[in-house]
């Protein structure tokens, strides 16, 4: 595999992302350790107490699963590229969560030990950091919300436009077609729903003319009328928000 520099990445000229300073871009240099790939279905980071490192999703998709109690496992975020993992386990010491791979995934693999002379060194990374993990926090109290008071339609209306949306400002949609490598069971998985419910609801919009799904492609035929079904605002991007 061919690694490619801090200088080259590919995710960093998106407009999502701040530039970096030189200085930050040392910083972050120093703390990368290596690349890695990464096979469909892996566990990348486990529960319990954190082993130092952070995850920078170069490419690919993966998700957090939260677990419960009785050992089931509860997927709450979809991870796209240019998402951080790892960090709550860095800052807190521990995680109840894991993070797995949704497709075959490249990963930057950062020493996550130099977050607390990051935040001391490059406050203005650190904020833009902080932007990046408030969308993430926005995106789990709304899932709980949807959980909590939607019905199936809706938590599949606003999971597609959400993906769709989190693509786009990265680059990685195109009109009104992106890539969605889902199964079945993680879409279910992701809008807490049965297969059943996801089968007849995907069944639906494809009747009304809303979406058209086959061969890891979503296309958005009506966006006007998905997002009237969503009935709730998607989150807006800063474009201020940090890339390590």
């Amino acid at each position: 595999m061919i690694e490619m520099s801090c200088d080259d990445c590919v995710l960093r000229r998106k407009g999502m992302f701040r530039p970096l300073t030189q200085d930050e871009l040392k910083f972050v240099a120093r703390m990368r350790r290596r690349q890695i790939t990464v096979g469909q279905g892996k566990i990348i980071a486990n529960a319990g107490a954190s082993n130092g490192e952070l995850y920078t999703i170069v490419e690919g998709w993966a998700a957090r699963y939260r677990l419960m109690a009785d050992n089931t496992r509860h997927m709450v975020d979809v991870l796209l590229p240019g998402d951080l993992a790892g960090l709550q386990a860095n800052l807190t010491g521990r995680t109840n969560s894991i993070i797995v791979s949704l497709t075959p995934i490249r990963l930057c693999v950062l020493e996550g030990k130099l977050l607390p002379q990051l935040m001391r060194e490059l406050p203005d990374l650190c904020m833009a950091l902080m932007g990046l993990c408030a969308e993430g926090q926005q995106r789990s109290d709304t899932h709980s919300a949807l959980l909590a008071t939607a019905g199936a339609a809706q938590r599949l209306a606003f999971l597609f436009l959400q993906i769709f949306e989190r693509l786009k400002v990265r680059g990685l949609a195109y009109d009104t077609m992106c890539p969605f490598p889902l199964r079945r069971a993680q879409l279910a998985d992701a809008a807490g729903l049965s297969e059943v419910h996801v089968s007849r609801t995907l069944a639906e919009f494809r009747r009304d003319g809303l979406i058209h799904l086959a061969d890891n492609i979503l296309m958005i035929r009506d966006r006007q009328g998905l997002a009237k079904i969503a009935a709730e605002p998607m989150p807006v991007c800063s474009g201020n928000q940090a890339l390590l």
